[in-house]
């Protein structure tokens, strides 16, 4: 299956508790109707641990959408027509900003979802994402590593500022959650993480399937 990988960022207006409550509860539903839609698992960031707002040229991140479709037309046909309008309609009651991504490869969604996830985006050339693969593979040994590589960023003409730059996501999932903050602090206070790299951020996500 085709995957698509979105950066959520919420509006002025909301707090990230409200964000994350209207993000579930109503547009969740929304984008559910799009047709050929094949799974949908939203990722609430909870907890940050470096490379996020504070630092100049950072990422700003309140959530992770992943959606997954049969095929590529499905993709496209997904957001085009008028069956979207409640879903775009709804966006300026949470939404700030967001940027989607074509993930490269062939992808199922997961059958099982925990709260134990950190997920980190990265910036870089390919060699630079290598080295930040295998870095994750040492520090984070007891975790399950998915490494999703950006094929194209989808474009938005509504956006008000350009999309966030990004050439790869990594989802480590962990046996209890104080396994992944502890893995989080463990990562962010690794000098050379980031070598390389333009950008990286490290956060903690809850999982919730919506399809």
């Amino acid at each position: 299956m085709i995957k698509r990988i979105s950066i959520l960022v919420r509006a002025p207006h909301i707090d990230r508790a409200g964000f994350s409550k209207h993000w579930h509860d109503v547009h969740g539903g929304l984008v559910a109707q799009l047709p050929g839609i094949a799974g949908y698992i939203q990722n609430h960031v909870v907890e940050e641990f470096s490379g996020v707002a504070a630092e100049p040229g950072a990422y700003d991140i309140d959530g992770f959408v992943e959606l997954f479709f049969p095929d590529d037309a499905a993709r496209v046909n997904a957001f085009t027509g008028p069956h979207t309008k409640p879903m775009w309609d709804d966006e300026p009651n949470f939404l700030g900003h967001s940027t989607a991504y074509v993930i490269e490869g062939d992808w199922d969604p997961r059958r099982a979802l925990t709260d134990a996830k950190l997920m980190l985006v990265a910036q870089g050339l390919r060699a630079a994402v290598d080295r930040l693969a295998e870095r994750l593979r040492q520090t984070a040994a007891g975790a399950q590593i998915e490494r999703n590589d950006v094929a194209e960023v989808v474009p938005r003409a509504n956006m008000a500022r350009g999309p966030q730059p990004a050439d790869v996501f990594f989802h480590l999932r962990f046996a209890t959650p104080d396994d992944a903050r502890e893995a989080g602090r463990v990562l962010a206070d690794t000098h050379d993480l980031s070598d390389g790299l333009e950008r990286v951020a490290i956060t903690r996500v809850v999982e919730r399937r919506i399809v």
